[in-house]
Order: C-alpha cells, then structure tokens, then sequence
C-alpha cells in the first residue's frame, strides 16, 4: 500500500468511509491521484467532490451521508428523507433522497431533489446516526406540503408515540 493510499484510508476511516476532495487536498493527494484510482478501480467516485473505498458497502445511510459530505457543510436531511431518519412510520429510507441547504447555495444533484431555505434555525436542526437533519417538527411542517393525508397522520402519530415532539 503506497503512502497516498494510507492517507486515503485514514481519510475514509474518520469520515465515515467518505472521502471529501477538500480532506484529500489537506492530506497532500492531488486531483491527478484521486483520478488515477478513480480510474483502477481503488476509488469510487460518488459525487463530484466526494469518493469512497472500493470494496465499502453503499448503504442507503451511506449513499446520503455521501451525499450530504458532497453538498458540503449547510445540507440537511429534509423531508420523507428526514421522516424515514427519525423512524417516522410509513417512511423508508432509500434514494431518491430529500436535502435542504440554505438558499445562498445553489446547488443539484442529479437523482435527488435539492430544496432551499432563507433561514433554518438552531431548532430545526438535529443529527440522527450521524447525519444532519431537520428535527422532527420541521419535518412534520415539511411533510405537509408534499405527503398525503394519510402519510403525514401516520407521521405525527409516530413522532408523538415515540415522543419525538409533543402536541
């Protein structure tokens, strides 16, 4: 194992299994190395700015952690995204995904829909396994516009049987 593939693997290692081009950078492998691994199969490319081990198994946890490692700093879990995190009944986690940045940011991602916010409090915002994401409330309040009925009931009976939020 060459060095520049130890300080992948170390990369990958506290990320998750992701790589970020930025983190790369930090640790002294150019673009040309990322490509050329890229290239023999020792990398996958899961996005433009990100990459993982060959080998590493893409959850669907996984694919949205790379997802959201790829958006950068500022992308939530939004959504039946958000709902299928938190447990929310009726709900699954898989792609197409859901992810809101906050709207100075301009950004798409080809198979996932990116939603924009003027603002998104400190109070609407959480970790669940280690993935950024609108709390419970807000996702409620997302869900709204876009679920059925019978989808959002089914959320909000959830959300307050496992006490993630009260009346």
């Amino acid at each position: 194992m060459t060095t520049t593939d130890r300080r992948l693997a170390a990369i990958a290692t506290g990320q998750l299994g992701i790589i970020r081009r930025h983190a790369a950078h930090a640790a002294g492998v150019t673009d040309r190395q990322l490509r050329s691994r890229v290239k023999s199969g020792t990398l996958v490319q899961t996005g433009p700015h990100t990459f993982r081990l060959f080998g590493d198994p893409m959850t669907p946890i996984g694919q949205l952690r790379s997802l959201l490692a790829d958006l950068g700093g500022g992308a939530f879990a939004s959504g039946p995204t958000a709902a299928a995190l938190h447990g929310f009944d009726g709900f699954r986690l898989a792609p197409p995904f859901d992810v809101t940045l906050l709207r100075n940011r301009n950004m798409r991602r080809i198979g996932h829909r990116v939603h924009t916010t003027i603002e998104l409090d400190l109070i609407d915002r959480c970790d669940v396994q280690r993935v950024p994401a609108m709390s419970p409330a807000r996702t409620i309040v997302d869900l709204a516009r876009s679920a059925s009925t019978e989808q959002l009931a089914a959320a909000l009976d959830s959300g307050l049987r496992d006490g993630l939020f009260s009346e």
